[in-house]
């Protein structure tokens, strides 16, 4: 493919750019193994009549060493072409093209002044490449940068934006540093703009960031790529008044800042306007303890210069509050805490932009508890935190092991005001990574004899340590600053010891080299394993005389040696040294082996035929004897169980040994005793018959020492003696046969056992006596027969009457009474016996009563706390002897007849009557009745409830808030005296509105203070009716409770005349006192604050120094609603 001359025809007026690299690996063709992807990264005027993005990205690419290019073939790259005469240069398509873009400002905010749109778009290509030992450039051209550039002079078009990229070569792999944001921003005239350019270098590189010329054509080749490069391409000439140095221009308020370490950029500039500034980034490596550049980026960007609102830039916490640079140690974790603030309460968004937040990468780290979105391609992951007037974010970074590096962890932070006029606040936190100090030197022995033990210390701090040694052992703690190693054959060695840090960190580590010297070998034979207590004999050849040492003693000759350690105990044995000064040593280590653990158990006492368990579980690889064998379950059992007779009157003792033995043949004894008691005596008794309710003496008398448990225990006087008593119970019908046993234990724990039976008889039932049990007319006699229900044709039946004589059936189940007239009481009793002569133990009674009752219905009132009941108040003398429920009838006032509703007992005073009652729509008449024993029916007279309406008339505004017109009926029941009348506002405790005459059944108030108060009363209010009547302790009947609601809207008035006539004098607000909470601020024409406060009460606009005009007014409710208006003064 071959590429004309870029000019004004093809030109897509670009606003600039990046280019960037990074190297991937050697696995490419023979001829070009080495694999570089290229990016360029182009920002695209989006203006309408401006041309639309290329398709493609034309990037040459020229060796380092010699500045020519290398001429590019399929093999290198897919898409080879020739631009202007130059051949074998790659042709990039676009990857990616963002939407229209613009700088963002809030919803329904503008900004005076340029504006550019733009669209983002990349070039992503993998480029093979031949050897250079001095790398590469990669270079893009693409004409032209938009014509209405301020500060440049773009030739009409005719000066194209240039790019290059100086890629390191293969043997030092890099990634280019990659810018971590949007180049495109507006810059606020007149004022001062914080801009980031803060890029991420994968490889960790020192990056320098300085301003540079933007580039144009080339000398050689105009606006094509070149043949050879360097020299490097033309910079683009400034308009006069503009330079590098000066780019927004001369004169107050125009500079252009860039912090060299974190890309930090401060603008400011005095005139609106689009104005072009180049960023370079070089990095560098240290290579050999020398620091190298390795190449340099660079970023090409248009900045507009607009006039925004006047709004205060936000700002993050000083350095005194928020250090900008943190140092901590791998492993460690580090929390700082991010503030941000803005005098106006505007909303922000906090936004940290780091290599540290990829998600879920490699780094623990996270901002706000997010670890961070990292997009496709990306080196940073972002995260957020919001907030208005104040914005707080917390980056917490927990480091790993391995993190260290030369150069900080940059953390970009930005904080934009999202509101109209919001600006931008920008910075960098730079976190530097340690890593862990370890040992600097080894101190000991660098000649060591064979087999011998050396100690070795470490210099350096460093938490714990890790040791090794070749060509010996460490003997002991490995981890410790000081260790122990003991040397083998003779020969080299080398001791290595590393740092392990606070964090868990390795650190370097530090060697010594040690010379081991041959030293005589020492042979030693005998047993090295002996029980517990035992001994073994060492001996020991190959030198004539030696030391052995160990176990705390120290013994020397020809041998042999006898020893008996109490542990398993290792021994050195050294003899004479040889010319080398090196003795020979040997090491033996003699193992006591453990005898086994007896365990006969503890004593134990047993009754005669009882059992026991002796010894404890068996351990593995023991076995188990037990002599004598007598009573034992299994004599070869760890833990058998003993079972012994008694036949004798006294206590006898058996004595048992137990023999535990290890596979290894050590062995061990115990004894246990095992007493056993003889067998107690115990007595229950003899057998007895009783009838329920009488007592009986069980048992025999207590033996010294016993304990004594009786069951059952019902009925006994104690279960826990000997000799308690039984109060005989049966409630059946017939007699029932209780088997009591005995258990008494001896001082030695011993029982012995015994029962004995007794037999119950039943006493008679209760029984009920049946007849008349009512009197109506104590003045006449009266004779009744009267009969025990259910009587027996068994028993015999003994009768006693109170008030009167038996006639006939004396000691039968039936009598006839003669109840003489004018008793002062009458009641009949009887006691009957059973055919097993036994007596009831209580009489059954029956008392006849008089029955002669009066009911009396009190009131009728609605329940206070609901429509949905009536409470009726009665009396019913007498009534305790009344055998039927009083009845409540009721009927709707006026209507057909009586109902019954419901009943209650005679001795009661009260009824609630809950049955489909809704008093706010009916008045109810009510009637009581009750029929006595007789069966006479006694009424009460009726009693009517008060029913209450309402009807509100609505108010005009001002003083007239509206009114309520209330009726009634009259109270029929008790003598009415008077109605009170109640009103509760808005939930509010009722309050008592006026008292009226008996014969009044009417009432009207106002809505609010008539013609004193422009606010209303209340929104709900609900009103209720009280009847009284004229006793000491009045009478009262509720009425039901009706509700009317009133809007008692807001109104606003806009012409005062504050003359002092108390009329129309100030702002008044109607029913503004029912609006709680409520604020008012007042602004005169200039929009100046002239009054302000809460819970307004209409008392603005009669000062004297309110100035006649107009005025205009903010009230806001509680619920944050808000009214506006103006008022006009007219004086």
């Amino acid at each position: 493919m071959v590429l004309g001359l870029a000019g004004p025809a093809r030109a897509t007026h670009l606003l600039g750019g990046e280019m960037s690299y990074r190297y991937l690996d050697a696995n490419g063709p023979a001829a070009a193994p080495f694999r570089y992807e290229l990016t360029v990264t182009i920002y695209n005027n989006s203006l309408p009549g401006a041309a639309q993005p290329n398709p493609e990205a034309v990037v040459g690419i020229y060796n380092r060493t010699t500045g020519a290019q290398i001429v590019l073939t399929t093999v290198n790259y897919a898409r080879i072409v020739t631009q202007g005469g130059t051949p074998g240069l790659m042709s990039i398509a676009s990857t990616s093209l963002s939407q229209v873009l613009l700088p963002p400002t809030a919803t329904g905010c503008t900004v005076t002044g340029p504006q550019q749109p733009f669209r983002l778009q990349k070039f992503v290509g993998v480029v093979n490449l031949p050897l250079s030992f001095d790398g590469y450039y990669a270079v893009f051209t693409r004409s032209a940068r938009n014509v209405d550039v301020t500060n440049l002079n773009t030739g009409n078009n005719n000066r194209p934006l240039t790019l290059y990229t100086s890629m390191a070569p293969a043997l030092l792999p890099n990634h280019a540093p990659v810018f971590s944001d949007t180049a495109v921003a507006v810059v606020c005239q007149n004022d001062t703009t914080i801009s980031l350019n803060n890029a991420v270098d994968a490889d960790g590189d020192r990056l320098v960031y300085s301003f540079g010329s933007p580039y144009g054509q080339f000398a050689s080749s105009g606006s094509n790529l070149p043949r050879l490069f360097p020299p490097l391409p033309l910079a683009i000439g400034y308009y006069a008044g503009y330079s590098l140095a000066n780019p927004f221009g001369t004169g107050a308020g125009n500079f252009a800042l860039l912090n060299a370490s974190t890309g930090v950029a401060r603008y400011g500039a005095a005139n609106q306007g689009k104005y072009v500034i180049a960023v370079d980034v070089a990095e560098y490596r240290t290579i050999n303890g020398r620091e190298v550049l390795i190449g340099t980026t660079r970023r090409d960007l248009q900045l507009v210069v607009a006039q925004c609102p006047s709004t205060r830039a936000p700002a993050l916490a000083p350095a005194v509050a928020l250090p900008r640079a943190y140092t901590i140690e791998e492993g460690q974790a580090l929390s700082i805490p991010i503030t941000a603030t803005q005098v106006a309460g505007d909303p922000l968004v906090l936004t940290a932009n780091s290599a540290l937040l990829d998600g879920a990468g490699g780094f623990n780290a996270t901002f706000n508890g997010n670890a961070g979105t990292v997009a496709a391609g990306s080196l940073t992951g972002t995260a957020t935190a919001t907030g208005s007037g104040t914005v707080v974010g917390t980056f917490v970074y927990n480091s790993a092991c391995g993190e260290a590096r030369a150069t900080p962890y940059d953390v970009a932070l930005t904080v934009r005001d999202v509101a109209c006029g919001g600006k931008t606040a920008a910075d960098v936190l730079r976190i530097t990574v340690t890593r862990a100090a370890g040992p600097t030197a080894i101190a000991g022995d660098a000649t060591a004899c064979a087999q011998t033990a050396h100690a070795y210390t470490a210099n350096g701090a460093t938490a714990t340590y890790r040791w090794r040694a070749t060509g010996g052992t460490v003997v002991g703690s490995a981890t410790g600053p000081t260790v122990q190693v003991l040397w083998g054959s003779a020969g080299t060695g080398t001791l290595v010891a590393r740092g392990v840090s606070a964090y868990g960190c390795l650190t370097d580590s530090v060697s010594l080299p040690v010379t081991i010297l041959a030293a005589p070998a020492l042979a030693v034979a005998g047993p090295l394993s002996i029980c517990q207590g035992a001994s073994t004999t060492l001996s020991v050849s190959g030198s004539s005389a030696y030391t052995l040492t160990g176990g705390g003693t120290t013994q020397t000759g020809p041998g042999p040696f006898v020893v008996a350690p109490t542990q398993t105990t290792t021994y050195t044995i050294t003899g004479a040294a040889n010319p080398s000064g090196c003795a020979g040593t040997a090491q033996v280590t003699v193992t006591v082996l453990p005898l086994p653990t007896v365990v006969p158990g503890a004593a134990v006492a047993i009754c005669s035929g009882g059992t026991a368990q002796l010894g404890a579980p068996a351990v593995a690889g023991v076995t188990y004897s037990w002599s004598p064998a007598t009573g034992l379950s299994n004599p070869a059992s760890a833990n058998p169980t003993v079972t012994l007779a008694n036949a004798t009157a006294g206590a006898l003792t058996v004595t048992y040994t137990l023999t535990a033995t290890l596979a290894t043949g050590c062995a061990a004894t115990g004894t246990v005793a095992v007493t056993v008691s003889p067998a107690p005596v115990v007595r229950a008794g003899t057998a007895a018959t009783v009838c329920a309710g009488q007592t009986v003496t069980l048992g025999a008398p207590t033996q010294a020492g016993f304990t004594y448990a009786w069951t059952p225990a019902a009925g006994l006087s104690s279960a826990t003696v000997a000799q308690p008593v039984y109060t005989a119970a049966n409630s059946t019908g017939a007699p029932i046969v209780v088997k009591f046993r005995v258990t008494g234990t001896s001082p030695q724990g011993c029982a012995g056992r015994d029962s004995v039976l007794i037999t119950v008889n039943p006493l008679p039932p209760q029984r009920t006596i049946t007849g008349p049990g009512f009197i109506c007319d104590p003045s006449q006699a009266f004779t009744g027969t009267y009969a025990v229900a259910g009587a027996s044709a068994t028993s015999t039946y003994q009768w006693a009457v109170v008030g009167g004589t038996i006639t006939g059936g004396q000691g039968t189940g039936q009598v006839t009474v003669l109840f003489t007239s004018g008793a002062p009481s009458r009641s009949l009793s009887v006691v009957e016996t059973s055919a097993f002569g036994c007596t009831g133990t209580a009489a059954s009674n029956l008392n006849i009563l008089l029955d002669q009752p009066t009911i009396t219905l009190t009131t009728a009132s609605v329940d206070a706390t609901s429509n949905a009941r009536i409470i009726l108040t009665f009396s019913v003398p007498n009534g305790t002897n009344t055998p039927n429920q009083v009845q409540v009838l009721r009927r709707v006032a006026g209507t057909g007849a009586f109902a019954v509703v419901g009943t209650v007992a005679p001795t009661a005073t009260a009824y609630t009557d809950a049955n489909a009652v809704d008093a706010s729509a009916n008045s109810y008449e009510y009637q009581l009745t009750v029929a006595n024993g007789c069966g006479t029916v006694l009424t009460t007279a009726v009693a009517q409830t008060v029913r209450l309406q309402a009807t509100a008339t609505a108010g005009a505004g001002g003083y007239r808030q509206g009114s309520v017109a209330l009726r009634w009926n009259p109270y029929i029941g008790f003598t009415v005296s008077g109605y009170r009348v109640y009103r509760r506002l808005d939930g509010a405790p009722a309050t008592l509105l006026a008292t009226v005459p008996a014969t009044t059944l009417a009432y009207t108030l106002p809505n609010g203070a008539l013609d004193t108060s422009s606010d209303g009363a209340g929104f709900a209010q609900n009103f209720r009716v009280v009847a009284f009547s004229a006793d000491a302790t009045p009478l009262l009947s509720n009425s039901n409770e009706t509700l009317v609601s009133f809007a008692n809207p807001l109104a606003f008035y806009n012409i005062i005349t504050p003359n002092g006539d108390n009329r129309n004098d100030r702002l008044v607000i109607d029913n503004v006192a029912l609006y709680p909470g409520n604020s008012l601020v007042i602004f005169n024409r200039w929009g100046r604050e002239v009054y302000a406060t809460t819970n307004y009460q209409n008392t603005w606009g009669d000062a004297p120094d309110v100035a006649p005009g107009k005025y205009y007014y903010l009230f806001k409710l509680a619920d944050g609603s808000t009214i506006k208006g103006w008022v006009e003064v007219v004086k």
